[in-house]
């Protein structure tokens, strides 16, 4: 999109490096935040299947609420 725009013409058609930044940052909060609660919902399924039942929340390697706190 940012491209297109810089073929036509547009004067300003990236954003500034800080704003590049900080969206970066939000995609990647945003995605841990997703896998942390995934892992939390899921805990109860992963702990009935062989290949996930030895993630650390079924195996009771950590607690469901240390994911919740870190995420």
């Amino acid at each position: 999109m940012f491209l297109a725009a810089r073929e036509v013409g547009a004067r300003y058609a990236l954003p500034p490096a800080r704003t590049v930044f900080y969206i970066v940052l939000a995609m990647v909060g945003a995605r841990t935040a997703a896998m942390g609660f995934n892992r939390l919902v899921d805990a109860e399924i992963d702990a009935k299947n062989p290949r996930t039942r030895g993630r650390a929340i079924p195996s009771g390697q950590v607690s469901g609420r240390w994911p919740a706190s870190s995420s």
